[in-house]
């Protein structure tokens, strides 16, 4: 899913596809998709997870777009202690 924030900070989703989060493949037909739809010069920035493909993707589709890394997904990363604890579920389950 990609999810766009208009200059008033409000978010809108503009593209949803499915496929594998991990996925080059999955992530390149999103962004193409985007791209045929009219978004041409690509956003500013993007701020996405660790998910590799999507960087990739994001290269290959929009090459002058900044990216930046999701600080809730690097703290859940490299600073919360890890655990038998699966915090995706405890994230699920405070929704």
């Amino acid at each position: 899913m990609i999810i766009g924030v208009k200059p008033d900070g409000s978010k809108e989703r503009v593209a949803i596809g499915d496929g594998y989060r991990e996925s080059k493949a999955s992530w390149l037909e999103l962004l193409l998709d985007l791209k045929a739809r009219g978004l041409q010069a690509g956003p500013l920035l993007a701020v996405g997870d660790g998910a590799m493909g999507f960087w990739a993707a994001l290269e290959e589709v929009f090459p002058v777009t900044r990216g930046q890394r999701c600080w809730f997904h690097y703290a859940d990363v490299r600073i919360m202690p890890k655990s038998g604890c699966d915090t995706r579920l405890l994230a699920a389950n405070a929704l």
